[in-house]
């Protein structure tokens, strides 16, 4: 198992997007959240956190602030979904991104991306 962190940290008004080049063949096993800041539910002014899987367009794990607050210094796990989207080969990248309703939210957290090696059969 190999861990990845990633730091996303922007205003409330702008999107955020990140590329995780993997190197080598591996699954996607867990992906964490740790805010740095409280992030209150709002219904209008919110932030959508998604990171995608192996096609670049499929969300596996997600997360929004519309209707669930985010604690700062509270580990959050995100469900994975989509998992045939979570082997990645070596050539492919993960990508995540945090898109704004509104106004948005200020974004300041860290991701834990948690890898396995994956096999080629």
């Amino acid at each position: 198992m190999f861990s990845v962190i990633i730091n996303v940290a922007s205003a409330a008004g702008t999107d955020v997007l990140h590329y995780v080049p993997m190197g080598q063949q591996a699954e996607l096993k867990s992906v964490k959240l740790i805010p740095a800041v409280t992030s209150a539910a709002d219904g209008t002014h919110y932030y959508t956190l998604n990171v995608y899987g192996n096609d670049g367009a499929t969300a596996v794990a997600s997360r929004a602030t519309n209707a669930t607050a985010l604690t700062a210094g509270t580990l959050y796990e995100l469900s994975l979904s989509n998992t045939d989207k979570c082997v990645f080969s070596g050539s492919q990248f993960v990508k995540v991104s945090t898109t704004k309703a509104s106004s948005g939210k200020v974004k300041d957290f860290q991701l834990l991306l948690t890898f396995a090696p994956a096999r080629t059969y």
